[in-house]
């Protein structure tokens, strides 16, 4: 039997099979009806293994909150997995629900190899990060697009830098992992 507790943060209608959806509406599926933009959470402390926030966390204000809050939900080890519009695509501009789109390293101030004085605490580790281009289907992807998307996922600061406004990427997929000091 899998004992692994999953959350999915902003579920909206489409619940991740398996996990416990929180949404601010009472969409079918729902479990938790909660805004997630107000802390605390109604939920309990070190209760999940794996946290969803699927197209989700651009729509919520205050980003660092939303990590604390993330942090004190999950275990030590857990999995954040984040998919988000990047910055440069029409995703993040046509939903006018949207607040943020992210760079590739806009969770860099959370990870513990990367704080400076006036950062959100350490308390996440980097376990992967990658661009997503534009696809067609499921199956097809455009071919300029594939090859810049490997581009952009080997080079992502010179991708960010000096191609993301020609080649716009779609979105990324961030992997985190939770780091609790033991006591």
């Amino acid at each position: 039997m899998n004992n692994v507790k999953r959350i999915d943060l902003g579920c909206g209608p489409s619940k991740m099979p398996g996990a416990l959806g929180v949404d601010v509406y009472p969409w079918a599926g729902v479990d938790v009806v909660a805004n997630l933009d107000q802390v605390p959470w109604p939920l309990p402390d070190n209760s999940f293994d794996e946290i969803y926030f699927n197209s989700s966390l651009e729509h919520l204000t205050d980003i660092k909150a939303v990590f604390e809050e993330a942090h004190r939900i999950a275990r030590n080890g857990a999995v954040i997995v984040i998919h988000a519009p990047h910055f440069s695509s029409a995703d993040t501009y046509t939903d006018l629900t949207h607040k943020h789109g992210f760079s590739i390293f806009s969770f860099d101030p959370f990870l513990s190899d990367h704080a400076h004085p006036g950062d959100p605490a350490p308390t996440f580790r980097l376990i992967s990060r990658r661009f997503e281009c534009w696809i067609l289907s499921n199956r097809i992807r455009l071919k300029p697009y594939w090859i810049i998307e490997k581009l952009a996922n080997i080079a992502p600061h010179f991708y960010e830098r000096f191609l993301a406004f020609i080649f716009p990427a779609r979105s990324i997929h961030v992997f985190l992992e939770v780091v609790k000091l033991q006591r």
